[in-house]
């Protein structure tokens, strides 16, 4: 398609390529200068979003950054910055079709992976990724999350890895618990149920500093009453 010569000076003034000299994101605007017209700098030019209306998408240009202007029919006041592209020495974050990636310039990096049917977010240190079948998070420091209820639900199993464990609440076992290490409580312990009515049955010693009671019957302060040579000696009172 041939363009006449007359349409060509016009076409000039209304498509420009510039370089971001100034922006101001509380306005959406950025000015542009444009080094075909000896530097002559625009405007203030809205920066064009996805959305602005119910839904709201925002991005700024940064300063330094060649931009494609596109400019309104009634004069260089009116116009707008309709994109950005890679020029001279920048480098592409990606160069595979099959990866879309925006890295921030505080050196953040959100990449999704459509071959692997991955997403990947690096935020200085801390790394999450997910796919189709899992997801991980990484964090140097705290991981926390605050919310009225949580559930964790596992077909297999639950794994919780870590050298100490602490629980603020009350916490209920609805199933048998195995415990392989020591247990050792300081508010005291209370049994209750059980199957075949023993609330507790212990393979091994029992030590333990202090008396035992079975009833009203104490171990270290029971008694015996003689009741003659060779005679059994009543039941523990």
């Amino acid at each position: 398609m041939f363009i006449e010569e007359d349409l060509r000076p016009y076409l000039g003034t209304l498509i420009r390529v510039g370089e971001v000299s100034e922006i101001h994101p509380e306005r959406g605007t950025a000015r542009v200068v444009f080094d075909d017209d000896d530097g002559v700098v625009s405007y203030e030019l809205a920066v064009l979003q996805r959305n602005t209306f119910d839904t709201k998408d925002f991005h700024s240009v940064n300063v330094g950054e060649d931009v494609l202007c596109l400019f309104l029919p009634n004069g260089a006041s009116d116009g707008f910055i309709i994109g950005s592209f890679y020029a001279g020495e920048i480098d592409l974050p990606e160069s595979t079709e099959d990866r879309r990636t925006t890295l921030f310039k505080d050196g953040t990096r959100i990449t999704y992976d459509m071959a692997a049917h991955r997403l990947t977010a690096v935020i200085q240190g801390t790394v999450i990724t997910a796919d189709r079948s899992d997801a991980a998070v990484t964090v140097p420091n705290a991981l926390s999350g605050t919310c009225t209820t949580a559930t964790v639900k596992a077909s297999a199993s639950a794994l919780v890895d870590t050298p100490e464990t602490t629980v603020t609440g009350n916490v209920t076992v609805k199933g048998a618990l195995l415990v392989k290490g020591g247990i050792t409580g300081q508010g005291g312990l209370a049994v209750s149920g059980g199957a075949g009515g023993k609330a507790a049955t212990i393979t091994g010693t029992l030590e333990t500093t202090g008396d035992v009671r079975a009833g009203n019957i104490s171990l270290r302060g029971h008694t015996h009453t003689a009741q003659g040579e060779k005679a059994e000696t009543t039941a523990a009172h």
